[in-house]
């Protein structure tokens, strides 16, 4: 396995955990601040596909990105999927955030 194979799988194996450790967050009638319960979702999104690249598979990318767009129909008001994905029709670039979830330029 090369470095940025052993990169990809260890970004995946922390998002999984991520998933596991929100779990409590979910739902659309969950009390808790909106940045965590957004973290929960979209890591409840993604968790499968994590799975499957830290074990060294793949996944349907377009699946996963409707996943990731469900999220606002479940939070409403959530703008979490056009931070991810940007506009994908653009070609956009998502943006990049700081510790504070302030927009910064994305990085190339």
């Amino acid at each position: 396995m090369n470095r940025h194979d052993e990169k990809i799988q260890l970004l995946a194996a922390a998002l999984y955990e991520v998933r596991l450790l929100l779990g409590a967050y979910l739902g659309s009638n969950n009390e808790a601040d909106e940045s965590i319960r957004e973290a929960a979702h979209l890591s409840y999104a993604l968790h499968n596909e994590a799975e499957a690249v830290s074990r060294g598979g793949d996944f349907d990318l377009d699946a996963a990105i409707r996943r990731v767009e469900a999220i606002e129909k479940i939070l409403p008001g959530s703008t979490v999927s056009k931070r991810v994905l940007g506009n994908r029709n653009a070609g956009d670039q998502p943006a990049q955030h700081d510790a504070d979830g302030k927009a910064s330029p994305a990085i190339a």
